[in-house]
This record gives C-alpha cells, sequence and structure tokens, in this order.
C-alpha cells in the first residue's frame, strides 16, 4: 500500500538522520490498537512497542538496519524514533494540550527565540521539537524541561512521522535538529537546581516593587547577547514586560 511504503521512505530517512527505530503497534481506522488485545488493549494504541518476535526490551531494541526497519513496517506498523548514545544528545519537548503555545511563547520572551527546528505534528495538536543539547553547558538535566514533557535518549522513544493514529498522520517539517540556544539550557539547569527538580520558574514573573527596571535590563542584555537586536529586542522586552505580575512589596508573604 501507499502510505506503507511512505511510512518505510520517512523511517529509512529517519535512519539516515542518526536515529534508530523501533516498531510499535499500528491502529485500524477506528482507533482501536493493532496488537493481540485489539479494543481492550490497554496501553496507548498505536504507540507502545511489538514485543513479538524476539523483540522483548521495548524502545531498547531500536535498531539502525534498514532491512529490519523495512521488514518491521511492511505489516503496516507504525514506528518509533530513539536516539542512541553518544556525544551528540538530542532530546524532544513533547507539547501538548491546552496553552502550550503561549506558555512557549512566554518562554522565549524570556530567555530569547528558539531556532528553526525538526518537529512533527501529533495527531491530537500537540508537538515534539527535536534539539539537540548544547555540549558547552555540560551534563544534561533529567526529567522534563520547564514543565514540557522531555524524551531523553535513555528514557524513551517519541512516534515517527508519517505514523497513523486512526486516520491521522504523524506530519513532519523536514528541518535539521537545531542545537537548544545556551541561555535556554542555561536557565533549565539553573531552574532545576533552585526548584529541587522542576524547570517552571518559582514565581519567578513576580518581580518586587522597585526591581522591574533592573529585571528587564538584565534580561535586555541577555536576548542581546543571543544576536536579538533592535524591533525584535523592543518586542521581545515588552512581551517579557506584558507577562509580569503586579508590583508587589518586598515584605508581602
Amino acid at each position: 500500500k501507499a502510505e506503507v511504503e511512505k511510512r518505510i521512505r520517512k523511517a529509512i530517512r529517519h535512519l539516515d538522520l542518526g536515529f534508530h527505530i523501533l516498531p510499535v503497534w499500528g491502529t485500524r481506522k477506528d482507533g482501536t490498537c493493532r496488537c493481540p488485545s485489539g479494543r481492550n488493549c490497554s496501553s496507548k494504541p498505536g504507540k507502545h512497542p511489538v514485543t513479538e518476535h524476539g523483540l522483548k526490551h521495548g524502545f531498547k531494541d531500536a535498531t539502525a538496519d534498514p532491512v529490519k526497519v523495512t521488514a518491521f513496517l511492511k505489516s503496516g506498523n507504525n514506528y518509533g524514533l530513539v536516539w542512541p548514545d553518544g556525544e551528540r544528545i538530542v532530546f524532544v519537548l513533547d507539547v501538548d494540550g491546552d496553552g502550550w503555545e503561549d506558555e512557549l511563547q512566554r518562554l522565549q520572551a524570556e530567555h530569547g527565540p528558539l531556532p528553526p527546528t525538526k518537529q512533527t505534528t501529533t495527531p491530537h495538536g500537540g508537538r515534539h521539537f527535536f534539539f539537540e543539547w548544547p555540549p558547552e553547558a555540560g551534563e544534561h538535566p533529567s526529567g522534563n524541561l520547564f514543565d514540557f514533557v522531555t524524551r531523553w535518549p535513555e528514557k524513551g522513544y517519541v512516534v515517527g512521522p508519517g505514523s497513523r493514529i486512526g486516520t491521522v498522520e504523524y506530519g513532519d517539517n523536514e528541518e535539521a535538529v537545531a542545537v537548544l540556544p545556551l541561555l535556554w539550557a542555561q536557565a533549565a539547569l539553573a531552574s532545576k537546581r533552585s526548584t529541587g527538580g522542576s524547570t517552571r520558574p518559582r514565581d519567578e514573573q513576580r518581580v518586587p516593587d522597585g526591581q522591574r527596571y533592573d529585571y528587564l535590563r538584565d534580561r535586555a542584555r541577555a536576548l542581546y547577547g543571543q544576536g536579538l537586536t533592535g524591533d525584535d529586542l523592543e518586542a521581545a522586552v515588552w512581551a517579557l514586560y506584558q507577562t509580569l505580575c503586579e508590583p508587589y512589596d518586598n515584605e508581602a508573604t
């Protein structure tokens, strides 16, 4: 079928990009899982690993062999993307649900614009943003970044483009994987240290009365250091200003 051949081509292209592939169960057109449990599947239909034919270890069975990948996918299954261990670390921000666009915009006003990068659209209105962790930032943190579900190479996989849930396909933009800006990486590491694991800023937008100018000046300097100038810099600082809560007294609790 043309749909299956298209999925195989997309999977092989991702092998060329450096990813490894694992087979995950597909779905029927009504959305029920093609695994042996069918309508009674207790996992996520169309997303959980195939554990038959010698595949017993989930995403750790991912392969870079195009012959195996082709054989897996000819049956009509979906596939997952895994980044292999190595010096280069590629991770995925898995964003979904209400308000993720606004939150991403707020973070860009705070830490600077994100570069164009590889991303996929999911059947439920979410996105997978692929980034390389900047080596100069040091060891990457564990867990989620900025309260977005984060798929690190050693922790799991995401469903690959061309896969389908019911009749809806995972799409992709065919961009190269960009390096996460250093300012974002540093903010993630600092927030992890200060919040004991979470990367959501702890009331970071509640700036005390009398300190707003210094706060916005420091953010403007950081954005300028990332290459933002002129109208773009002014717009970013203005967007950041609009995220600030009403000033509060230093002694308020």
